[in-house]
């Protein structure tokens, strides 16, 4: 059945706006949801309600289940209530502009399904059971999600930060390198320092030149031949060596590649996500009416309700 607006307003059925927030409604006396995704299939049930009696009653009949089976309701609310809003947020990565937040929330939440699915194990109700079994678990997304990313990831995707130690040896080797710089270049020079003899040896940087050996003028006879010149000065002589230049080619911009690198991968695993967009939706859609059961069931005792006939 469709109501219009002042319909819905005049049976107090929910809260119109610009109505005050306090203000009550059928819609709000019933909200136990633990979920936005309940919340808002509940406020869609009030606005349309079912007009066939079969229907009604298989909703009703899942909610007396969980009335009288009040320990199944309590373990099934511990659980929903963990689970964040799932069909916003597969909405969001299938988007242009997503964030890997999104991905690990998606993640965290599709890991609460198990548990779910275990709370109404033991149910008999049609509308419960025909719910229970449109659950996907996708433990292999799930696997994906915590292996990529950190745990609490940056909202920005480009800037790196975002994917977990250990889940790719190339990202793991340019981060070790920016990480470890300035400990090589200061091994490399006391390396250098030994074999040449010549103590005011030093390595240096800036962004003209890259690194670079610095050798006074006095110490120029003590150079040895594998030394490559860099650049003529006053009073030094900068020269570089060949694994002094293959470093650099690493140092010098393996943060950028990093960054780079970070981004792709998290397309990769955006994509393998979104592969599972159907099961996901079909799962955000049953954990939503499970919620609205709940929320129904929970109102029921709440509210000492008692369930009713209802005939053709």
């Amino acid at each position: 059945m469709v109501l219009d607006k002042p319909t819905l307003k005049n049976l107090e059925l929910i809260a119109v706006t610009p109505e005050p927030k306090h203000a009550l409604s059928l819609c709000r006396i019933l909200d136990e949801t633990m979920t936005p995704l309940g919340a808002r299939l509940l406020s869609q049930w009030v606005r349309q309600p079912l007009i066939d009696a079969a229907l009604i009653r298989a909703r009703l009949n899942a909610v007396e289940e969980l009335v009288c089976d009040q320990s199944t309701l309590g373990r099934l609310r511990h659980h929903l209530k963990s689970i964040r809003d799932i069909e916003r947020l597969i909405a969001r990565i299938n988007c242009a502009t997503p964030s890997a937040r999104d991905i690990v929330a998606l993640g965290s939440s599709l890991e609460i399904v198990p548990a779910v699915q275990e709370a109404v194990i033991g149910c008999t109700s049609s509308l419960i059971r025909i719910q229970a079994g449109n659950l996907w678990a996708l433990p292999q997304v799930t696997e994906r999600i915590r292996c990529a990313f950190v745990e609490n990831p940056p909202f920005g995707v480009k800037d790196g930060g975002i994917i977990r130690a250990g889940f790719n040896p190339e990202l793991d080797d340019l981060r070790a390198i920016s990480r470890n710089a300035k400990e090589w270049i200061a091994s490399l020079q006391a390396q250098e320092i030994e074999k040449t003899s010549i103590r005011s040896l030093k390595i240096k940087f800036n962004k003209v030149f890259g690194y670079y050996i610095e050798v006074t003028k006095a110490n120029l006879s003590m150079i040895p031949a594998y030394y490559q010149r860099k650049q003529t000065l006053v009073n030094a002589e900068r020269f570089t060596i060949p694994e002094l230049k293959e470093y650099e080619e690493k140092i010098l911009g393996a943060e950028e590649r990093a960054c780079e690198l970070e981004y792709r991968l998290f397309e990769e695993v955006r994509g393998f996500v979104l592969q599972h967009v159907t099961e996901i939706q079909t799962t955000a859609e049953a954990v939503a009416i499970l919620d609205v059961i709940a929320s129904l069931a929970a109102a029921a005792l709440k509210n000492n309700y008692t369930k009713p006939e209802v005939s053709d």
